[in-house]
């Protein structure tokens, strides 16, 4: 099993950790801060120039990914690639990226799950806990929430088109008060 992506495929390490134990499968974590499993060049606003450190690296774990050949493929990606960084994500080259990525993956007889972005929380998350639960009238309900389009819809449809649906984590509950 391979965790591949950048820093919010981190954040999903105790969980597949986890599975990969109780299944007996020896998992390998390939994550690095902005650097999302799409191929794709883009350009670094903290570096102010195209980010080729990444195609390098990416390239190193795709190489190692075909070498393995491992059952389960996890591909976690962050919002937040925009416009600064020369991309718009899920835009139509972004989208292409992530279908050469994916496919790549597949042709080494690997099944692939594209765990989406995680939404950013409204506030707070302290003074949101603090609030105790939402009301029904200031949160949408769990079947609003799945059918609400977000960024992340196509990039489910490509993943989705031969394996097993992607895990989009539901989008943040709102309260009245929080804008």
């Amino acid at each position: 099993m391979v965790l591949f992506g950048d820093s919010h495929a981190t954040m999903w390490f105790p969980a597949v950790d986890a599975c990969a134990n109780q299944n007996g499968d020896r998992l390998y974590v390939w994550t690095k801060a902005t650097c999302p499993p799409v191929d794709i060049s883009f350009f670094s606003p903290v570096l102010g120039r195209t980010f080729n450190e990444y195609a390098t690296w990416r390239t190193q774990i795709m190489a190692r990914i075909a070498t393995l050949h491992p059952n389960l493929v996890i591909l976690g990606i962050a919002p937040g690639y925009n416009p600064a960084h020369h991309i718009v994500q899920n835009g139509p080259k972004w989208l292409a990226g992530l279908a050469s990525t994916i496919s790549a993956i597949r042709s080494c007889g690997s099944a692939v799950v594209v765990i989406g972005p995680i939404p950013s929380p409204p506030g707070d998350i302290p003074d949101c806990l603090s609030q105790g639960p939402p009301t029904s009238t200031s949160a949408p309900s769990s079947a609003a929430a799945r059918t609400a389009p977000s960024p992340s819809t196509t990039c489910s449809s490509i993943a989705t088109t031969r394996t097993s649906p992607p895990i989009m984590p539901p989008t943040w509950p709102r309260s009245s008060t929080t804008d």
